[in-house]
């Protein structure tokens, strides 16, 4: 069986019955997507693929996918994805330049295989790549969904003529997501042959600003093509007046000013005439503007690296360019991205005064009690929308073109603005949430009493300890942006919400409550000792049996006494205990499925970070492991010296150790000194986050020097029944770090597999 790309055996089961993917041919296209995914696929060679699925179905172990003259269906958010014109092309999104850096990177850097794709088609395929947004990716086969282990983050779907980059989610498109991200996806959408491109890219990233898309220096550029500046502006003027070139930006302008016909007589006549076609002359005969000769024109192009830059250099109006694009088949200029975001600007700029006119228009909503749903719904501003006819029509937006589109929604949407008493909005929330979390604090208990005594079941958000949730229940519902609440309002503003006690007279006032101050306090009493009970159960581990406490000041004592009984009756942990070997990253077809286990590597699902107690004891357990492993390991070298880390103290006397140094132990062998940095999991996820000393340690440290640095990687560290120390190489080493993927940001993630 194949999964990620790697051989394993996969084992039946009559109740979960595995999916498995029956491929006459594990190689092609459909089918490393698959594998890449996770799934297990089932090479049958030249054996009918529908025979063997009918003898796996008949085990009641498996269940055999097969794949179909479709291959695999791939669906954008729910639907059928169908590549279309509509999608914006890929370069307008600030990558303007992008289409010469392919170029210039081909002409430079291909290599002989690569040379095989003519120049304009590496243009005609930079230009045809288009960019679609969306919410999720997902896979078919055989009407069967099939989930990466994680959600798939982009996609290359690869079209003769419409390759499309999918994007789920809403990051923008920067430096790092290029280059990191999706530089292979877009090599592949080019060309399968391409392998010039990412590292390309990758040598440009490192030159720029991560969060932008600008285009590279040409000291920038140079430099990542490994030429010098004059070589790099040489080859420059060769694309700019390749006859391809020419005739693309051409075509467009012939249309423009004269029609669409002659300007694909323009494209036969080339055609016909291939490199012979003098363009001066067909210019001087047929193109009917007086204003420009075929001088100027050509002399445009060969300073134009694409349609945009010589629409601005011709001065050609905007709307009526992308209208002759559209009437020849081809996609509009187009600014989508950054016309929504500039449009997100000003309308974020007029939200005061939006926000003011929904109150008016909603104020006797409120005041007459009347549902509050669609003022609520309308303060996000989303029906405010953007207008699509500018992305045709307009190649930036100015504060008064967004101001007239925005008061005529107002006006249609809202009716006419009427002048009403309210009280000003300045300050006016923030002081309503402040009274709202006083009152809650004091009502809290006496809710809680009241209903204890009536048999009354405490809704929500009177359950929680934290009176926010009752001012984000009002909040959320729009009670508190009208008029000044107070603690006699505030009982029938939660009534109104559906939270405040059926029955309950509204009010905090005991005596009216019937209730007396020593049973509201027992009831503050007891929701304390609840909430201390809650908070140490939530925070306690379970370790061989026993519940312990982390934030128990003996917690270390407590564990070292039943972790030394479990070692000593069973030592199957240190014979579990090896350098695993790992397994060399690589991108795969799909994009952005990261690399998973091979068959008996446990759980490798990314986790959410556990909180602060619990980490802290994990490192208490993993780091007292580690310390019988080097014992064990090298014998009378190691001794409680060894241990560097600030968790020494929890066991020996002597320093209090240093959580600086970027490592936790240090070994000093006759053959080298090693300087090992303990991480620990509760399951075996195969992750582990560096800090930025950590990482400046590791890299600082040669490969082949004396001294060395390792990672002492601890799964299931409350587990004993499972313990092992899987000693692994420096990510940051230059011959081990391609065996780790960065996964996360800030203090930095890393994965690995065995």
């Amino acid at each position: 069986m194949i999964r990620d790309h790697r051989l394993e055996t996969l084992k039946g089961d009559s109740e979960t019955a595995p999916k498995v993917i029956v491929t006459q041919n594990a190689q092609e296209s459909t089918s490393r997507i698959l594998s890449s995914v996770g799934l297990a696929l089932l090479d049958v060679g030249e054996a009918p693929p529908e025979r063997v699925a009918e003898r796996l179905a008949a085990t009641g172990a498996f269940t055999p996918l097969g794949i179909d003259g479709n291959g695999v269906r791939l669906m954008v958010d729910g639907d059928l994805f169908v590549p279309s014109l509509d999608d914006p092309q890929l370069f307008s999104h600030k990558l303007e330049w992008l289409s010469e850096v392919v170029l210039l990177g081909h002409e430079i850097l291909a290599e002989r295989l690569e040379r095989g794709v003519l120049r304009a088609t590496v243009e005609r395929r930079v230009q045809a790549i288009r960019l679609r947004r969306c919410r999720s990716i997902t896979l078919v086969v055989d009407g069967n969904e099939v989930s990466p282990r994680g959600a798939i983050k982009w996609y290359g779907f690869e079209h003769a003529e419409l390759p499309t980059l999918i994007l789920s989610g809403d990051e923008p498109l920067s430096w790092l997501t290029l280059s990191r991200d999706l530089a292979l996806t877009v090599e592949r959408l080019l060309d399968t042959r391409f392998r010039f491109l990412e590292p390309l890219l990758l040598r440009l990233f490192q030159s720029q600003d991560g969060t932008s898309l600008n285009p590279p220096s040409d000291e920038d550029l140079a430099a990542a093509l490994r030429c010098d500046v004059a070589t790099l502006q040489e080859h420059r003027a060769a694309l700019r007046t390749d006859l391809a070139h020419v005739l693309d930006l051409l075509t467009p302008v012939v249309a423009y000013f004269g029609d669409v016909e002659l300007a694909r007589r323009l494209v036969r006549d080339a055609e016909r005439s291939r490199e012979q076609f003098d363009i001066p002359s067909w210019l001087g005969s047929w193109f009917p503007s007086s204003e420009l000769t075929p001088a100027d024109l050509i002399a445009a192009c060969e300073k134009a690296s694409n349609r945009t830059a010589l629409r601005k250099e011709l001065e050609l109006d905007y709307e009526w360019f992308n209208r002759v694009l559209l009437r020849l088949g081809e996609s509009p200029l187009s600014n989508e991205d950054e016309l929504r975001s500039m449009y997100e600007a000003y309308l974020r700029q007029m939200r005061p005064e939006i926000l003011e006119r929904l109150r008016r228009r909603h104020a006797t909503d409120f005041r007459e009690g009347r549902d509050l749903a669609v003022y609520v719904a309308r303060k996000s501003l989303d029906f405010l929308e953007f207008d699509s006819r500018w992305i045709l029509t307009r190649e930036s937006l100015d504060n008064e073109t967004v101001e007239t589109h925005v008061a005529r929604l107002l006006d249609e949407i809202l009716g006419d603005d009427e002048a009403i008493d309210l009280s000003s909005s300045r300050g006016l929330l923030e002081k309503n949430r402040k009274s709202v979390r006083e009152f809650a604090s004091r009502a809290i208990p006496v809710v809680g009493a009241w209903c204890r005594r009536n048999g009354i079941t405490v809704q929500d958000p009177w359950r929680s300890e934290d009176p926010q949730a009752v001012t984000l229940r009002l909040e959320n519902s729009g009670l508190l942006d009208f008029d000044p609440v107070d603690d006699q309002r505030i009982p029938a503003l939660c009534h109104r919400t559906g939270c405040w006690p059926d029955g309950m007279a509204q009010t905090i006032e005991t005596g009216a409550l019937g209730l007396d101050q020593a049973t509201v306090e027992a009831e503050a009493k007891r929701r304390q000792r609840e909430r201390e009970r809650k908070i140490i159960e939530e925070r306690s581990i379970d370790f061989a049996g026993k519940s312990l406490d982390p934030g128990d000041p003996s917690f270390a004592e407590a564990f070292q006494k039943l972790a030394e009984q479990n070692i000593a009756a069973n030592e199957g942990w240190f014979e579990r205990s090896r350098r695993p070997r790992l397994t060399k990253f690589d991108e795969t077809d799909g994009g952005s499925h990261q690399p998973q286990s091979a068959a008996g590597s446990g759980n490798r699902r990314s986790r959410k970070k556990p909180p602060e107690e619990m980490r802290k004891a994990m490192g208490i357990a993993s780091e007292w492991l580690v310390f019988q492993y080097l014992r064990r390991r090298f014998g009378e070298v190691v001794d409680e010296t060894c241990w560097v880390s600030r968790n020494r103290a929890r066991y020996f006397g002597g320093g209090e150790g240093d959580d600086s140094a970027g490592y936790d132990f240090c070994v000093k062998a006759p053959q080298a000194e090693w300087l090992y940095e303990v991480k620990s999991s509760l399951a075996d996820t195969g992750e582990f986050e560096l800090t930025p000393n950590e990482m400046r340690v590791a890299a600082s440290l040669p490969a082949r020097g004396r001294r060395r640095y390792r990672i002492l990687y601890v799964p299931f560290v409350f587990s004993p029944d499972r313990w092992m120390v899987l000693e692994l190489p420096n990510p940051m080493g230059e011959g081990s770090r391609h065996r780790f993927k960065q996964v996360g940001r800030g203090s930095v993630r890393f994965r690995f597999e065995t």
